[in-house]
């Protein structure tokens, strides 16, 4: 069994967090608590973190910050090391599969299920993205379903309203590589929540990393501009899309 540093350590890459960061924010998480104990430093965190051989104690402050700071659950946490964490585990499905593949009785077609449903296409369309909330709260850690919504789709024609996205709450950096992708619908898309509380699905980009400044940008037939943001202040970032479901057929009255 894996030791509970090392799975922090796990959690904060996946969210492409760096020590130094967990500490500032550890800072205004204190703050809004009203007490320094639930501040930590970057190289506590890394003694942690480190040889699980040398264990040090994690007390419940710095553990609830942490929690906070990464979105998840102890629960959640301590299942970080499972073989297969969650059942929205896609590693089945065939990527790039010389033929076309029909997914029998397999764990592919398990994971196919869950992110395309026999009912599919029933899905109304609402006016803002909302999330779609799951039957079994234990399994709602890492993984989020959203219905995309009409207003404020800055992703139309590409995503239209009405889509089906899953969202991996583990990856939440806007400060990725350039990557070389074959369609457009695979440059990295996120799920932000605005100040409002309302959600957006969006492609964003980080601008000024000093001053954590992005930029939501429109699909270029929108001929909308881009808005400038600073994350954590004017919106949060939720987590990244890893794929969505359209609706090819017109809906069901």
């Amino acid at each position: 069994m894996e030791s509970l540093g090392n799975q922090l350590r796990i959690v904060r890459e996946r969210l492409g967090l760096s020590q130094r960061e967990v500490a500032r924010r550890s800072v205004e998480f204190a703050r809004e608590r009203g007490s320094e104990l639930y501040q930590i430093t970057g190289s506590w965190l890394g003694r942690v973190e480190g040889d699980p051989k040398d264990q040090h104690e994690i007390g419940a402050h710095p553990l609830i910050a942490l929690l906070s700071i990464y979105g998840i659950t102890l629960e959640e946490l301590l299942a970080v090391n499972s073989p297969r964490e969650l059942p929205e585990d896609m590693s089945d499905i065939p990527e790039n599969a010389p033929e076309t593949t029909v997914l029998t009785s397999s764990a592919a077609d398990t994971a196919a299920r869950l992110l395309l449903p026999d009912d599919s296409n029933s899905v109304a369309v609402p006016t803002n993205t909302v999330i779609v909330r799951p039957a079994f709260p234990r399994n709602s850690g890492r993984f989020l379903r959203i219905v995309i919504g009409h207003g404020a789709n800055y992703l139309y024609p590409i995503v239209p309203a009405g889509t089906v996205a899953l969202v991996d709450r583990y990856r939440r950096s806007l400060d990725q590589e350039p990557v070389n992708v074959e369609i457009e619908i695979q440059r990295p898309m996120f799920l932000l929540e605005m100040r409002d509380g309302k959600h957006v699905c969006c492609w964003c980009e980080i601008v000024d990393k000093s001053e954590n400044r992005a930029v939501i940008l429109f699909h270029p037939t929108s001929r909308k501009r881009s808005v400038q943001i600073v994350v954590d202040k004017d919106v949060s970032v939720i987590g990244q899309v890893v794929a969505v479901r359209v609706s090819t057929a017109p809906k069901t009255q």
